[in-house]
């Protein structure tokens, strides 16, 4: 069994907070899961209006790994411009970058990115994501609405 948990950003806090928080924060769900080490820890979302606290926190999960707490160390969501900066602000690169990435959705450029780091892209919307964005712009399900439930399109193959 692989176990990955993912920690929110803090919006106001310090160094010291965010690695308390993150240390607290594993502590609490490995507990819950009953388990010593988890296999993969993720970082969801940077904070570009605060990076020195998105900084900290993944520097927090780095040593967790070197506590042996983890077997690896991640982000999520995070675009180019945030992990080329956190890339030059930490030692261990991310093994993974959990994004949106679907047929309708690719993020070539950040995929790239990633292949030059050797990091992992893991899609959190393999099958076809959400269907509308800020300001309005609409994506195409790649999914077809099922006139019984959502499940009878979820069970249905894609054509």
């Amino acid at each position: 069994m692989r176990v990955t948990r993912v920690l929110r950003p803090l919006r106001r806090a310090n160094a010291a907070a965010v690695s308390v928080t993150n240390v607290t924060s594993f502590d609490k769900s490995a507990g819950k899961l009953g388990v010593d080490r988890l296999d993969l820890l993720l970082r969801h979302q940077p904070l570009p209006s605060r990076f020195d606290l998105t900084r900290d926190a993944y520097r927090a999960l780095e040593k967790l790994l070197g506590d042996g707490k983890v077997r690896a160390i991640g982000v999520s969501n995070f675009m180019p411009e945030h992990l080329r900066r956190l890339l030059g602000e930490v030692k261990v690169v991310p093994a993974v970058n959990q994004i949106e990435v679907h047929p309708y959705f690719q993020q070539t450029t950040l995929q790239r990115l990633h292949a030059e780091h050797g990091i992992l892209t893991q899609a959190w919307s393999p099958i076809g994501g959400i269907t509308s964005y800020r300001g309005g712009e609409k994506r195409r399900s790649t999914t077809r609405r099922s006139e019984k439930s959502r499940a009878g399109t979820a069970s249905r193959p894609l054509r």
